[in-house]
């Protein structure tokens, strides 16, 4: 399970999120509620976030270019996790496809749900990004 960097990005401005909406209304009103309305809390969890989704994409793909079934997996339920706590549901739905897939040795299947995370990542970084600047 080796897919190239050049793949992933290739992917990356690909449309996978078979119509639904990037962000979870529900999740992000929940967050800003936490913060008391205000939108501090829910900034500072999107930075976080943000950064986070770096490392997880990186260790994703160190994981398949060593062919690293359970590193993949490990990867891809810790961005599973924090793309669901701030309401990033496709790309965790994803994730966990990506978890199970790895976790059961499925190299071809894992190799076609990394691009496809892979691929919805900027629009999830997007929308978190203009909700970050309130655009």
């Amino acid at each position: 399970m080796q897919p190239d960097a050049n793949g992933f990005a290739a992917l990356r401005h690909a449309e996978h999120l078979g119509g639904h909406p990037v962000l979870d209304a529900d999740v992000i009103a929940s967050l800003r509620e936490l913060g008391g309305g205000h939108d501090g809390l829910l900034v500072e969890l999107i930075d976080l976030y943000l950064v986070d989704v770096e490392e997880r994409s990186r260790a994703l793909l160190a994981g398949a270019d060593a062919g690293d079934l359970t590193a993949v997996a490990a990867a891809a339920h810790a961005l599973k996790s924090g793309s669901a706590n701030l309401g990033v549901l496709a790309v965790s739905r994803a994730c966990a496809e990506l978890e199970a897939a790895a976790a059961r040795g499925d190299a071809e299947t894992a190799t076609q749900l990394l691009l496809r995370v892979g691929g919805m990542l900027p629009e999830a970084r997007a929308a978190l990004a203009a909700l970050r600047v309130g655009d």
